[in-house]
């Protein structure tokens, strides 16, 4: 579960057919300006039903080219994880579920965590976002879940590389202690009573993710209660946070970028930015 959490921090830091063809790739070759070799972007689902993961040869392909590996955040390095497992640890009681939730809340809430076989008391002494991941990875409803993060870093285990993260995770944690009480109240809740079925917006979202639909995928990322009012703390500004530090990177070495694939999209997506700062950007069919 611990381990299922570290992903979920990424996950949440992330409803259907496509007006733009030429978007429909999970994988873009970045050449141009003044990098040597060309480097690829690779969007993911930081967390995928196993029944459902795929791994297209052109993803494949693209690592095979590549000598670097950049992540979101580098989960391969145990020092980080020890660092994001205790903060999790709830240092501030006004910051607690008790202080957050109202009394109207807990029958609701009580009734969720019940049927989804979740104990409340388990999350009393961790942040509010511990309980909002465990929410989350239970509206998969599947029984064995597979990480793309975790499989590429296994990738370059067998063929190795420098892997780079390009914020930390205790940073990506920070996204969500910047909210105020009631903001997170209201996402906790807001996933527990939304309107739309967290498995039927699951399933929507896998479904774009395989048809490779990235401005559709980028379009329901935003309409869900994790994003649709913090699109700028949780995606966009991180996207032109990373541009700061992505040039550089490409210049040292031809680089496997590999994020969340609801940062490809939109006009402050990655895709968007690289192609405003000089770049040729093209999508692998």
């Amino acid at each position: 579960m611990k381990q299922k959490l570290l992903y979920l921090v990424s996950l949440l830091l992330i409803s259907l057919c496509g007006k733009a063809q030429e978007n429909n790739s999970l994988v873009w070759k970045i050449s141009g300006k003044n990098l040597k070799e060309p480097s690829f972007l690779v969007g993911t689902i930081h967390m995928i039903c196993s029944d459902d993961y795929f791994f297209p040869e052109k993803m494949e392909a693209a690592f095979a080219k590549t000598n670097q590996l950049i992540l979101e955040a580098d989960l391969s390095n145990e020092e980080n994880n020890a660092k994001l497992q205790h903060s999790l640890l709830l240092d501030n009681q006004d910051k607690s579920l008790k202080a957050i939730l109202k009394e109207e809340d807990y029958p609701l809430l009580e009734e969720y965590l019940s049927s989804h076989n979740i104990k409340l008391e388990e999350f009393e002494m961790l942040k509010p976002f511990a309980l909002l991941s465990a929410i989350t990875l239970n509206d998969f409803n599947c029984d064995r879940m597979t990480s793309y993060e975790e499989e590429i870093m296994n990738m370059s285990i067998e063929k190795p590389r420098p892997i780079v993260g390009l914020e930390s995770p205790e940073y990506q944690l920070s996204l969500f202690d910047s909210l105020s009480n009631e903001e997170m109240r209201t996402l906790l809740m807001s996933h527990i009573k939304q309107d739309t079925p967290n498995e039927e917006m699951g399933n929507n979202m896998v479904s774009l993710y395989k048809s490779e639909n990235i401005d559709e995928l980028y379009k329901l990322i935003i309409s869900s209660p994790e994003y649709k009012n913090h699109v700028p703390l949780f995606l966009s500004n991180r996207n032109k946070n990373w541009m700061k530090k992505l040039p550089a990177l490409m210049e040292t070495k031809s680089s496997y970028i590999a994020v969340g694939a609801g940062h490809l999209g939109g006009k402050d997506g990655l895709i968007a930015l690289l192609k405003k700062a000089g770049y040729t950007v093209e999508p692998l069919k």
